[in-house]
């Protein structure tokens, strides 16, 4: 990155932000209103320190009056991982580093971590911006021994009171998943 030689001037960005959209990533930024420059260049990480461009908006970026907003896809992520973006300004001058984890839930309808636990653990798996879940526990002769409200794909339940021992967990919504 020997080309990234500028700092980024406060109030230039008003947004910078990511979500995972099923297998892709949504980048969303703000450019504050005043502020202009040649092009936006979208990096990523899987280390937050060797990028690489994944995405060019080309031309005059912003707007001298008004804040203008911009939104990309990353649409093939690394999966089951911790990945970085930044975003460089005219191709140079660096915003903050924002990291997310894009799960591949294909392969396990739902997650779980740490996996074994003693404390806690905590559910993700693929769901709706506010849709709300309930995530049954079941322990191996199919008795309920916990249950817990999940938002947006995430739960966390305290396990010190369980039994060690193996469990399965399974979605209100969708019965014959375990």
């Amino acid at each position: 990155n020997s080309l990234v030689e500028a700092q980024l001037p406060p109030g230039v960005l008003d947004r910078f932000s990511l979500q995972s959209v099923g297998q892709s990533v949504r980048i969303d930024l703000t450019l504050s209103a005043g502020f202009t420059c040649n092009g936006i260049v979208i990096t990523r990480s899987i280390d937050s320190s060797q990028f690489e461009g994944i995405g060019l908006i080309g031309g005059i970026c912003g707007d001298s009056a008004v804040a203008v907003n911009y939104s990309c896809i990353d649409s093939f992520p690394p999966l089951n991982q911790q990945l970085y973006y930044q975003v460089l300004l005219g191709g140079r001058i660096p915003t903050e580093i924002k990291s997310i984890v894009v799960q591949d839930f294909r392969t396990a309808p739902i997650r779980v971590q740490p996996n074994p636990a003693r404390e806690q653990v905590r559910f993700e798996f693929e769901a709706l911006d506010g849709q709300q879940n309930e995530l049954v526990v079941f322990d191996m002769w199919g008795k309920p021994v916990a249950r817990v409200r999940a938002e947006s794909g995430q739960a966390e339940l305290q396990v010190q009171s369980l039994a060690a021992g193996l469990y399965l967990v399974r979605r209100s919504d969708r019965p014959w998943e375990f």
